[in-house]
């Protein structure tokens, strides 16, 4: 039960940490996962912040599913970047760009999008889309009665 940090900063686990990973999750079940504790060397025990603990039972329960990719996201991304994930094609987002709905700044000949902005928008998006097909269920079910 090992895994090896590569240097380009992918951790390899191997599939004893993935059993191990699929112990905890089948042992937490449906319960959420609201804080975690770390016991060190010196057997003091270091509490992780839930939002911590939230990640790292997330992570956990991927590996029981297959390979994970953790990444840090960065300030600002490429307009490739944001349209995958506004879940649009890049002229669409570039047409925003164009509208003014969506800003960008230009770094020689590129666009570069605030992350901020575009994970609000993209929440925003899943909302509107999330009320939509509330609304649209709602609808059917009015015409079923």
């Amino acid at each position: 039960m090992s895994s090896t940090l590569m240097s380009n900063g992918t951790l390899l686990v191997d599939d004893g940490l993935r059993r191990d990973a699929g112990d905890f999750v089948e042992s937490a079940q449906d319960r959420t996962v609201v804080g975690l504790s770390a016991t060190l060397s010196d057997g003091s025990v270091v509490a992780l912040p839930a939002s911590l603990a939230t990640f790292v039972s997330q992570v956990l329960r991927g590996l029981t599913h297959g390979p994970v990719s953790v990444t840090a996201i960065p300030t600002e991304l490429t307009s490739t970047s944001a349209a995958e994930l506004l879940a649009v094609s890049r002229p669409t987002l570039m047409k925003w760009v164009k509208e003014g709905t969506l800003s960008s700044r230009m770094v020689g000949s590129h666009h570069r999008f605030d992350t901020r902005e575009v994970m609000a928008r993209a929440q925003a998006r899943r909302a509107a889309r999330e009320e939509a097909f509330a609304d649209l269920r709602a609808l059917e079910e009015a015409l079923d009665d």
